[in-house]
């Protein structure tokens, strides 16, 4: 009966632990999405804040947009590429080198509509992690 009982506190316990432990994953992660939104250059930001309402829409970002967002739309087309592949790429690597996250937190796919085109997007399930960061 009283390994039983030993047992019993000990299951209670580590559940208990667990719960606290989550718990404070929650908060460090929280910390962290705030520090990385709050540490992007605000061309940066903007253009996650505009990804994200386009992915919250469940619609994808068409480069031109991007490119009015980063400020080249009238640049050469070389130019906007470049800038485009720059800042998606600090994105990123930002996101998952402060987050500790694997994957990419901006994708891109060719235009269905175009395929020498990419339209660019935030998948469903890190749209609803970030979204409340952003304001």
């Amino acid at each position: 009966v009283i390994f039983l009982i030993l047992k019993y506190q000990k299951r209670k316990k580590t559940s208990i632990e667990a719960a606290i432990l989550e718990k404070e994953n929650i908060i460090n992660s929280a910390d962290a999405i705030t520090n990385f939104v709050g540490t992007l250059p605000e061309v940066e930001k903007e253009l996650l804040k505009e990804l994200i309402q386009y992915s919250l829409k469940d619609k994808k970002m068409p480069a031109p947009a991007v490119n009015k967002i980063l400020g080249v739309t009238h640049k050469d087309s070389d130019i906007q590429k470049a800038r485009r592949s720059q800042a998606i790429t600090h994105i990123n690597e930002y996101f998952t080198s402060n987050l500790k996250v694997p994957g990419l937190l901006i994708s891109r796919e060719r235009d269905i509509t175009d395929k020498r085109a990419f339209v660019y997007f935030i998948p469903e399930e890190l749209v609803k992690i970030i979204s409340p960061f952003i304001s």
